[in-house]
């Protein structure tokens, strides 16, 4: 397909960065759309991204929205991109402060309030506390959490000395990777700073490298030290890109909500890519 003369919204959530593009007119056909996502988040080589946002019609939510990785594979869910989308979607008219999503995986409740957007996360439908797998010989201790269906799988990983500097990527490649995970794993590694504070760093699938933040991991690693009594339903989480806030609203982990920054950092148009 010849990209040219689409408009985009380049935006950021928390460090996420994506092209979000009004795609109900079907302006990019099903079979081009993992190929154009290929094609345009490459960096240095076009816009770069860690993905595509698509708005497309639905027929029981405000809109439907599409992810595209960077890679062309499409996500279940993005939590910093749905937060992205509400607030394109309110700023191109689209929707309204409150609107509804549909997802992959689910529909979610969004709603914007200035720079900000407030998402529900898909609910929680598999969790297994105190895993166990061996990389390279080590073995690693792990939470497990899926949100949605089908769910989207995390691995939550404590480490008590993790810093914002360290490489985590070629760990964190191994555990995506692992036979344990018949289709793969984010990888987050998370270490509580303090009262109902912690800091999370993602590997993500599809990105297929650490990502600023990642709003999904972000909420996996809040349900795990929900789960654990460490902390309370209000959390909030220190990322690469910036600070999310997670709140947990029911002990079954069935409404969780993510807040924080959707960015535009600016409108462009699509020439040749």
């Amino acid at each position: 397909m010849k990209i040219e003369g689409i408009t985009f919204y380049k935006m950021s959530g928390a460090g996420n960065d994506f092209l979000v593009i009004d795609n109900r007119e079907g302006i990019i056909p099903e079979k081009e759309k993992g190929d154009v996502a290929r094609r345009v988040c490459r960096r240095r080589l076009s816009v770069g991204a860690d993905g595509i946002l698509l708005v497309e019609l639905s027929q029981i939510a405000t809109f439907r929205m599409r992810y595209f990785n960077a890679d062309g594979t499409e996500g279940e869910m993005c939590g910093n991109g749905a937060r992205c989308i509400t607030r394109f979607a309110f700023v191109k008219g689209i929707a309204g402060e409150e609107m509804t999503i549909e997802s992959m995986s689910g529909i979610l409740e969004a709603r914007v309030m200035g720079e900000k957007a407030t998402i529900t996360l898909n609910p929680v439908t598999e969790k297994e506390l105190d895993r166990e797998i061996t990389v390279d010989g080590q073995k690693i201790q792990f939470d497990y959490i899926e949100e949605g269906t089908p769910g989207l799988p995390h691995s939550v990983i404590f480490k008590d000395d993790l810093t914002e500097e360290e490489d985590i990527e070629e760990i964190g490649r191994k555990i995506r990777y692992h036979k344990a995970f018949q289709r793969g794993t984010n990888a987050n590694f998370c270490r509580v700073l303090g009262k109902d504070t912690i800091l999370n760093r993602t590997y993500e699938r599809g990105v297929e490298r650490e990502t600023l933040a990642c709003g999904t991991g972000s909420g996996a690693a809040a349900c795990a030290v929900f789960l654990h009594g460490i902390c309370g339903p209000e959390i909030e989480v220190k990322t690469k890109g910036g600070t999310l806030k997670v709140t947990i609203g029911d002990e079954n982990l069935q409404k969780i909500y993510l807040t924080g920054d959707a960015r535009i950092v600016y409108e462009g148009i699509l020439k040749e890519v």
